[in-house]
């Protein structure tokens, strides 16, 4: 990608110049068309991108930065297309429309790309405000942005916690994307999560042939496909190993105290786990675990006695944490604390 302010210097306007009276066929003839979502009557400049053209406040855009300064205020703004005394500024070099769309409409309709409504903001909202305010030199909407897909790929347990595991659609269905975009704008503190969703929910044939974003394929490169496809066979053997060695510890009636019957509630705890045996583990999303987050009123394990419930609380969470913990170096990235600097 060009420098941000090589890519700005190419979207100054052609030295064309019509008269402002011309009514809105003017702006159909040039190829326009007034977006729905941000178009403000009173605006004073109108910012196309695309075949699309926003009507906004050249005032509050040229205030975020310097570059949006000397577009907006430079000397060749005398030469833009004018519309009803908007001058039309062209930014189709930086932005297609959707991307303008979602960029603009974090500026003049903050309400659209506020935390309240992170389950509702999209991948493609967060990708492009972090594209344009990078290139626009806008660190703050950068941050936010940024901010908005920690709170779903975050860098400590208790934030993952927080947010219950939180599997909003954009993460679901575009973790190709995420991984392509992270890297990038070098955003590495949210691969670990990323990778691990990817080994765990996409399919062989989309890991293999990925998938079509947009108007283009993206599939992880292969560095980043050997990286997963050795933390899966890692991570299948390790899991097998932690079940096995939890069936036999569960066969022990060390520290037991509720005799027969809890030792044949503990042997069924072991043998539904049984069937986990060479998978990859899915401790992070499927907590709490089934049985182990329930009151020793439950008749789920009302056999249990409290010693061994709480052994099995006890188990899960380190084992979570453990996992946790250990999530980067699976994947061959550096620890949690180093990939946030």
């Amino acid at each position: 990608m060009l420098p941000a302010e090589t890519q700005i210097a190419r979207c100054v306007p052609a030295i064309t110049v019509i008269p402002p009276d011309r009514d809105i066929a003017t702006l159909s003839l040039l190829g326009l068309e007034l977006s729905p979502d941000v178009w403000f009557d009173d605006g004073n400049v109108i910012v196309r991108a695309g075949t699309v053209g926003f009507r906004v406040f050249r005032g509050m855009l040229a205030q975020l930065s310097a570059p949006l300064e000397t577009l907006l205020h430079g000397p060749n703004l005398a030469q833009c297309l004018v519309w009803e005394n908007c001058p039309i500024v062209d930014l189709s070099c930086n932005s297609n429309s959707t991307d303008a769309t979602h960029f603009l409409a974090a500026i003049f309709k903050p309400n659209s790309f506020d935390s309240f409504l992170i389950t509702k903001i999209t991948f493609d909202q967060i990708s492009a405000v972090v594209r344009l305010a990078s290139i626009y030199e806008i660190p703050n909407m950068r941050r936010k942005a940024l901010s908005f897909l920690s709170s779903v790929y975050p860098t400590n347990l208790e934030g993952f916690v927080s947010v219950g595991g939180l599997r909003p659609s954009y993460c679901r269905d575009q973790i190709l994307p995420v991984i392509h975009f992270a890297r990038e704008h070098s955003i590495t503190w949210i691969l670990p999560l990323a990778f691990y969703r990817y080994i765990l929910e996409m399919n062989g044939t989309t890991q293999v042939y990925g998938v079509e974003y947009g108007d283009m394929k993206v599939i992880l490169s292969p560095e980043d496909q050997k990286r997963c496809y050795d933390a899966q066979h890692f991570l299948r053997i390790s899991n097998t190993q932690a079940i096995l060695a939890r069936y036999s510890m569960r066969v022990s009636d060390a520290g037991c105290t509720g005799g027969a019957a809890c030792r044949e509630a503990r042997l069924k705890e072991g043998a539904d786990l049984l069937p986990q045996v060479g998978t990859l583990p899915d401790i992070l999303f499927t907590w709490p675990p089934r049985r182990a987050d329930l009151s020793l009123d439950s008749s789920s394990h009302s056999q249990l006695c409290e010693n061994c419930l709480e052994d099995m609380k006890r188990w899960y969470s380190s084992r979570r944490k453990a996992f946790w913990d250990a999530l980067p170096s699976v994947f061959g990235l550096s620890d949690w604390v180093a990939l946030e600097r």
